[in-house]
């Protein structure tokens, strides 16, 4: 997964060009096609590898794994104004130039940004279990399963891992993470 924000709590910038919608989209259009031309390389060089293999194998059982291909499968974006300064629209400019599923990278906490994540064109979310109750994840995840969105429960400690694992009823992916968004503080001292 790539990710396109507005600013970055990494290096505490934020993007020249967030502000001004015009080169905000066209940021997010030439992030896109810069995507697209490296999926597209590494396609390339995968098909130029079966070629080779099979000119050189006569044993035509063998396969292609792309499980350990680099592709990038999703792009992650932030809708979160005080951070990151994001917005759900740059969902839905993501949305209309790319054709990779978007992540709805933030925290969600309540159901409406489910709603308003799908509606901008969201695939998937993550749920953090350091945030969220048990019950919060279930309720969560049952909505968005009803929407068609993919849940990330992520989790910070063994205990997390456990219990989630134990007592969320559908679980489609986990993320393991050495942060705990619980205790996570950010200063705005840079931006």
């Amino acid at each position: 997964m790539i990710e396109v924000l507005r600013s970055s709590i990494n290096n505490g910038k934020y993007h020249d060009d967030a502000d001004d919608h015009a080169n905000w989209q066209a940021y997010l259009i030439k992030s896109s096609q810069d995507i697209d031309v490296y999926n597209k390389n590494i396609e390339n060089k995968n098909l130029s590898n079966d070629d080779s293999s099979s000119s050189n194998n006569d044993d035509s059982s063998s396969s292609n794994d792309d499980s350990s291909n680099p592709y990038i499968v999703s792009i992650g974006c932030n809708a979160e104004s005080g951070v990151f300064k994001g917005q759900f629209e740059d969902l839905s400019i993501v949305n209309e130039i790319s054709t990779l599923p978007i992540f709805y990278n933030d925290f969600v906490i309540y159901v409406y940004q489910l709603l308003k994540a799908k509606t901008c064109g969201a695939y998937v979310v993550k749920l953090l279990a350091s945030v969220l109750t048990i019950q919060d994840i279930n309720y969560m995840n049952k909505i968005a399963l009803s929407l068609g969105i993919t849940c990330v429960v992520v989790v910070s400690s063994k205990n997390q891992l456990i219990t989630v694992i134990n007592e969320v009823h559908v679980l489609q992916a986990i993320s393991v993470t050495s942060r705990n968004m619980r205790i996570w503080k950010v200063t705005n001292r840079y931006l």
